[in-house]
């Protein structure tokens, strides 16, 4: 994956992380070892809340904001969870009321001491209860006092598969129908278009993955039509086993759309095609000659290609110095651009930009002198007319 930072002009071009010293920062604190997808934590100005590890149910820490340095191992604990914490989040109007969700299936609502708590707090304010299985996002409303926002997993099991059509006009996206299953899925795996049964107008197929009988079943959308013929108004071209892009072409900031194949039977055969190898582009106003065309056409004929540095021995001086030119615009003080690892650090994310702004700016001067050169070749191409029409 490249890297390709966008630079604008902005007020917070040179940001910087500065991380915190020792003393200022919260140490030996048992932090949650779940491995479910959350934050298990929350701050307000006033308190720092984080889901901790805790034997027989849930718990979470509330932590004074400037209580820094090494915790205390027996520090109190807001718990009354019979299961784990999953997720935390403060009153956005209450810096002392919070709020847990855990995995029995409650939501609940706490008041914080303005006091530092000296045991653990097990009498919440209030519990919600509506959820069939654990839940694991809570949210307030960022406007509205006293509303809030859960999630669970109550269904996230969903055995049904609907689905919409994309139109160019409005609503845009319309809902059609969908495929009920009472088996819940745990991942689906979609056939690229070329994958599919064309013959019995067979649009999507879906490789469905049921956990609780350990089974993979494939789901075939089917468009109902009486006639056998292939069906060009529900198979649009679609993208094809061959890329449109080397990598160098595209690492040099090229793009193209991908190749369309149609999925009529009998048309062009669906089957990854070997890139051809990347030779340098020579430049369309000074063509080969002939004889040098020959040879390689002879070359290619009697046993293919042959390696790069036999061509090279072939070109002409000036095919071989374009080449030599063309290498160098890869390169910045000595810098190859296509093999650079991405940035860890700001001093080499600012030797980057340098020697980006750098490889701009030069390539710029050579856009002028091809640009020059281009207008000396017309003129002489206009001159030599002129001397043919005279004659």
């Amino acid at each position: 994956m490249s890297w390709h930072p966008q630079y604008r002009s902005s007020k917070f071009r040179h940001v910087f992380g500065k991380p915190a010293s020792k003393e200022n920062c919260y140490d030996s604190v048992p932090i949650t070892r779940s491995v479910h997808d959350n934050h298990f934590c929350a701050v307000n100005p006033h308190f720092i809340a984080v889901v901790t590890e805790c034997a027989g149910g849930g718990a979470f820490l509330v932590i004074p904001l400037h209580q820094t340095g090494k915790l205390d191992p027996h520090y109190p604990k807001v718990c009354g969870h019979r299961g784990n914490v999953l997720d935390v989040k403060w009153n956005p109007f209450d810096d002392f009321e919070i709020a847990s969700c855990s995995e029995d299936a409650t939501i609940k609502i706490w008041s914080i001491p303005k006091q530092l708590l000296t045991r653990n707090l097990t009498a919440y304010r209030k519990e919600l209860v509506g959820h069939a299985r654990r839940v694991g996002l809570v949210e307030w409303h960022p406007t509205a006092a006293n509303i809030l926002f859960s999630a669970g997993y109550d269904y996230k099991g969903d055995g049904n598969i609907r689905y919409y059509e994309v139109s160019a006009d409005k609503p845009h996206l319309s809902y059609l129908t969908e495929y009920r299953s009472y088996n819940p899925q745990k991942g689906i795996g979609v056939m690229p278009k070329r994958g599919l049964d064309v013959s019995s107008c067979e649009i999507f197929r879906f490789y469905k993955l049921i956990t609780t009988k350990s089974l993979i079943e494939p789901i075939s959308m089917i468009v109902p039509r009486r006639s056998e013929s292939y069906q060009e108004d529900i198979y649009p071209p679609t993208a094809g086993a061959q890329p449109s892009l080397t990598a160098q072409e595209w690492l040099s900031g090229m793009n193209r759309d991908p190749i369309l194949v149609s999925l009529r039977p009998g048309s062009e055969l669906l089957r990854p095609h070997p890139l051809p190898a990347e030779r340098p582009i020579f430049n369309s106003m000074a063509p080969a000659s002939p004889r040098l065309l020959n040879q390689t056409e002879k070359l290619a004929a009697e046993d293919g290609w042959r390696s790069s540095s036999l061509l090279e021995e072939k070109m002409p001086r000036w095919a071989a110095e374009h080449r030599l030119e063309e290498k160098k615009t890869w390169l910045t003080n000595g810098f190859d651009v296509f093999e650079c690892p991405p940035p860890k650090t700001e001093n080499e994310l600012l030797q980057m930009f340098y020697r980006q702004q750098e490889e701009i700016r030069r390539l710029r001067e050579l856009l002028t002198q091809r640009e020059v050169q281009a207008k000396q070749l017309e003129l002489e191409i206009k001159n030599l007319r002129m001397g043919s029409e005279q004659l």
